[in-house]
């Protein structure tokens, strides 16, 4: 088992993680349909005063209950203690969705220890909708042990895919979904990296791939599907990295026909 250090108060990493998540969840539910003050940090990607006063809110209760720890944060600049462990937050995944009120956005926390996700907490409020996860610990739903989709036969795949913000990553998203568009079954396009790898993790996607993510929207997600039984590497089937763009993640043998398919169909898209 791994030895995480308890925090100020005593609990464990996996419950102050889903503290955060869920005080943070409740803050955008309350919010969720009323009017947002929306800046924009490029095109198509925005954030709003519900980002910042989420954040605020997992922050706050971090730096209470680990002071000592690192923390990265999508809204804030990285705040650098010395520790091998770092609080990886996304208040606010969906921020898009969030903002038209369209209802697909998530809270995602994680702890990384030397940059690899150790706890992971993930949030849906409006579906309340809590996803754990600690490594070598299995992956749940509001308690109930994961497994990913056993589906190997790419033709019955439900593959979901985003295309996040640069212009090269969403043409090649959609080179591949057109060129992969008689290999699988069909397509969702979430509007969210982090409640995509969730599905996975609870069998609801057979597939998710994107080609443009940040640390962020990685961590936690990446932990619970693994923790389902999931593989998640980059396109070239190599093992993932904080610091990697693009995923594919599903169960093993699904996710590397799908990426060998894809080298067939739309080489130029890997």
């Amino acid at each position: 088992m791994l030895d995480i250090p308890v925090s100020e108060s005593g609990r464990s990493a996996l419950v102050v993680a889903e503290e955060a998540a869920r005080s943070a969840g409740r803050l955008l539910a309350q919010r969720f349909g009323g009017p947002r003050q929306i800046a924009y940090k490029g095109r198509g990607n925005l954030v709003t005063d519900a980002d910042h006063a989420a954040e605020a809110c997992i922050l706050d209760l971090l730096a209470r209950e680990y002071p000592q720890h690192n923390l990265l944060t999508e809204e804030s600049s990285p705040s650098e203690r010395g520790s091998e462990y770092t609080w990886v937050v996304d208040p606010l995944d969906g921020t898009s969705n969030y903002a038209v009120g369209f209802p697909a956005f998530a809270v995602s926390i994680a702890l990384t220890q030397a940059g690899k996700p150790v706890v992971g907490a993930i949030f849906d409020p409006l579906r309340d909708e809590l996803w754990l996860a600690q490594r070598g610990g299995g992956a749940t739903l509001n308690g109930q042990t994961l497994s990913v989709s056993g589906k190997t036969d790419l033709s019955l795949a439900m593959v979901g895919f985003d295309m996040g913000y640069q212009a090269d990553s969403r043409v090649r998203a959609l080179q591949v979904a057109l060129a992969m568009v008689g290999e699988v079954q069909s397509y969702r396009l979430i509007g969210s990296a982090v409640l995509g790898l969730a599905y996975v993790a609870a069998g609801r996607l057979d597939l998710y791939c994107h080609y443009w993510l940040y640390p962020w929207d990685l961590a936690a997600g990446t932990l619970v599907a693994e923790e389902a039984g999931a593989e998640v590497a980059d396109w070239q089937g190599q093992p993932l990295a904080l610091t990697s763009r693009g995923l594919v993640c599903g169960n093993p043998l699904l996710a590397s026909r799908f990426r060998q398919a894809v080298e067939r169909h739309a080489p130029s898209g890997r």
